[in-house]
């Protein structure tokens, strides 16, 4: 099991910061690998609803079906998921208030089912996953902080 963790400060009240991270929608905006999401991905989806992300890592075409699996927020929200590849994931998300912003821990725990998924996490797609993520969380804050308003 991979584990990547990324973590920033916001200044953003944990409601806004939960709301944006865990619309779907906005995740071509701030997440690198995600190209396009199908389903109903204009809000949070609720426990047990399930959404499809498709990103491209690489040049090669994954396709992720995710579900809510926990919504406690503005404190937690967890999906889980499986790529047509075979692997599966599951995204915690966590806020904190911390001085006058949110500090938002995103964690991604992942497993790939198949040799060949796994000899290609551990020849490069590990790093490229890891990169991605570091870069989201800076992207998602860039964003939020430019959201006018609170």
């Amino acid at each position: 099991m991979r584990i990547v963790q990324g973590t920033v400060v916001i200044r953003k009240p944990s409601n806004v910061c939960a709301g944006y991270v865990t619309t779907p929608a906005t995740w071509p905006q701030w997440y690198p690998l995600t190209r396009s999401v199908e389903g109903p991905v204009n809000s949070t989806p609720a426990v047990g609803v399930t959404w499809t992300e498709k990103v491209r890592i690489v040049g090669l075409p994954f396709t992720f079906t995710w579900t809510t699996v926990e919504d406690a927020r503005p404190n937690r929200y967890v999906y889980h998921g499986s790529s047509n590849f075979g692997g599966h994931a599951t995204i915690t998300y966590v806020w904190k208030s911390e001085g006058e912003g949110t500090r938002w821990d995103r964690l991604l725990e992942y497993e790939q089912d198949r040799w060949y998924t796994r000899l290609a996490d551990w020849l490069f797609l590990a790093a490229v996953i890891r990169s991605a993520s570091a870069r989201a969380v800076l992207l998602a804050k860039e964003r939020l902080e430019a959201l006018p308003g609170t």
